[in-house]
């Protein structure tokens, strides 16, 4: 069985990756900031003993090696890294300070970094062949207003991915990047909406409804199917792609 470390699994997308991942009879590290937004997935796997659960900040270099030693303790060699933990930092230009600029860069850009080369310096070691996936966003391609600090640490992420995907080709080792859309998740209806409702004094649902204008299926994307994706990238069946950038949107950015 192979074994994977999912970051940002405590809820949204990446639960939905470590739930799928697990359920396909894979081994599971599940990373997240916050211990008790992990325990249900625990005791969901509890008898199979095929799920670690580990909290932790991606954006500190002791936690991200404290992930590999003791999923690799556990579990053996890591296979694949799927990177889900992000922050979704939303507010005006003139308005966001240093530090939430820093702050977003340090989980979404520096957290990505940190985990991908932990996992390369231990794949170099024993020559293993391992996997990336790093999650980015449909807003890196496309900006957003009141998102660009967002936006901007996600592009971050795709050419950082493609960068050590060149670098890393010819040992065998693949990164590619999966770029979601709006997602029927927390994130989206708490953090994106629920904002925008308080700060511009909007009915959420009319804010809703804004959203799936734009996009052509006129619907929002479900967290598993951006975990599907996420797996297919993590099989064999993927084994000739790297350095490739995958929206999962309905159509949202179609160029």
């Amino acid at each position: 069985m192979a074994n994977v470390i999912v970051t940002g699994a405590g809820r949204g997308l990446g639960r939905a990756v470590a739930e799928l991942f697990y359920n396909k009879g894979w081994k599971v590290t599940a990373v997240g900031l916050h211990e008790e937004n992990l325990k249900s997935l625990a005791e969901e796997a509890q008898a199979s003993g095929r799920m670690l659960i580990i909290a932790g900040d991606v954006s500190k270099e002791e936690d991200c090696r404290r992930f590999f030693d003791l999923s690799q303790a556990k579990f053996g060699t890591v296979d694949a890294l799927v990177n889900c933990a992000g922050s979704g930092f939303l507010g005006r230009v003139v308005e966001t300070t240093l530090e939430q600029w820093n702050r977003t860069f340090e989980v979404n850009a520096t957290g990505t970094f940190l985990m991908c080369r932990e996992a390369l310096q231990r794949w170099r070691g024993d020559r293993h062949k391992g996997v990336i996936v790093n999650v980015s966003s449909v807003s890196a391609h496309m900006g957003a207003p009141l998102a660009s600090t967002y936006a901007a640490s996600k592009a971050a992420v795709i050419a950082f991915s493609r960068s050590i995907a060149r670098e890393t080709a010819g040992a065998g080792i693949r990164v590619n990047v999966v770029c979601p859309g709006a997602m029927n998740t927390d994130m989206f209806h708490k953090d994106t909406v629920g904002f925008m409702a308080e700060k511009f004094k909007r009915d959420p649902e009319q804010l809703v409804q804004s959203t799936l204008s734009m996009v052509p299926m006129r619907r929002l994307v479900e967290p598993n199917e951006v975990a599907q994706t996420v797996f297919f990238l993590c099989s064999e069946e993927s084994s000739a792609i790297t350095g490739q950038t995958f929206n999962v949107d309905c159509g949202y950015d179609m160029r």
